[in-house]
């Protein structure tokens, strides 16, 4: 398996495997589009004898030295075998090389990932209980660099 960049190529398997993992709730395709226009050089995907099975869309703004990870999905086939790890890891290591002090995400608090930010140093900063509306709880967390 290899972290590489994303290409415009690759939107479509993005959107695919967040359809897998959060059916409905998923990102819409044009929404993942606008994406990788925003913020193309900073996607990245996980790719498995040439199968993309995971991805990171990451955001950043020069002016707050801030980052988000907008987005981090594995395809259900290759969950708990380290790929969102690698993914993880590749984002930060990248928000650190473009001079970002502080990476945010948000994270429902029965997502599994949960575990997997607290042990790469993400700290709790905010609980929601209607972050996206009613009854959709999500932690804010931060990883200070």
């Amino acid at each position: 398996m290899r972290i590489t960049n994303c290409t415009k190529k690759d939107l479509e398997n993005i959107y695919l495997i967040d359809k897998e993992i959060y059916g409905i709730a998923c990102y819409p395709k044009f929404v993942i589009i606008q994406f990788f226009d925003c913020f193309g050089e900073n996607i990245k995907i996980a790719i498995d004898e040439n199968k993309t099975i995971g991805f990171s869309i990451n955001g950043m703004t020069n002016e707050s030295k801030e980052g988000w990870i907008l987005s981090l999905g594995v395809s259900l086939e290759y969950q708990r075998r380290g790929v969102g790890a690698k993914l993880l890891t590749e984002s930060i290591k990248e928000f650190r090389n473009k001079g970002i002090r502080i990476i945010k995400l948000t994270v429902h608090p029965e997502n599994p990932a949960y575990k997997l930010y607290k042990e790469n140093g993400f700290e709790d900063i905010k609980r929601y209980d209607d972050y996206y509306g009613d009854n959709e709880k999500r932690i804010l967390m931060a990883l200070y660099l």
